[in-house]
Order: structure tokens, then sequence, then C-alpha cells
């Protein structure tokens, strides 16, 4: 979910904040997806990946991604499981518009 930004710089844990807006037709299926992602992202599976929270008001989805490090992120982007789902999102008719993606460094004491 998070390929294309730039971690330059991030030796702190990274935030990354993601919005998506389904199609009318396809927010109940964008939500399962999303929920299977999310059940993989916090097993065994995808270690660095400290939380992964979905939100969701209608069609408007907010996903909230907290990683340990920049190599959690990129073993998280080089996931099969991962690039099969973000592949399934490119190729379906799920989204309105491309997704608003950040990433933020958070600020330690």
């Amino acid at each position: 979910m998070v390929t294309g930004l730039s971690l330059d710089g991030f030796n702190e844990k990274i935030i990354i904040l993601a919005q998506f807006m389904a199609q009318d037709s396809q927010a109940d299926n964008l939500a399962s997806i999303f929920k299977q992602m999310r059940d993989h992202s916090v097993s065994a599976a995808d270690p660095g990946c400290l939380t992964h929270r979905l939100s969701r008001n209608g069609n408007d989805f907010v996903v909230f991604e907290e990683f340990k490090d920049a190599a959690s992120v990129a073993a998280h982007n080089e996931d099969p499981k991962h690039k099969a789902w973000l592949a399934q999102l490119k190729e379906g008719n799920f989204l309105v518009s491309l997704p608003q993606i950040k990433a933020y460094e958070e600020i330690q004491e």
C-alpha cells in the first residue's frame, strides 16, 4: 500500500496514512480486501508492521499503519500476498480516484 513513497532520512517508526474512495458498487468488496490485508499485516508474516487499523465512513476508507522502520516498510511492500492485493486493487474497478497516501516519521521523546 505504500509503494512509491520516499522514506529517505526516516530513522524512527514510520506511520502511513492512506485514504481511499470506493466506487458505490465496490465499497463492500473493497472492505473485504482491506480486512484480508489487515489480518495478514498484523500476523507473524509481516513482523515489521506494528499496527494496521482500518476505518470506514460509507465509501471513504482510511488505513493507518505503523512500521518499525523503513526496512519493515520495504519488506511489507515486497510480500507476495501484499503485491497480489495491490494488483487486485489496480485491476478491479474499486476506486473513484487514486488513493492519497502519506508517510510520517514518529516524533520520539
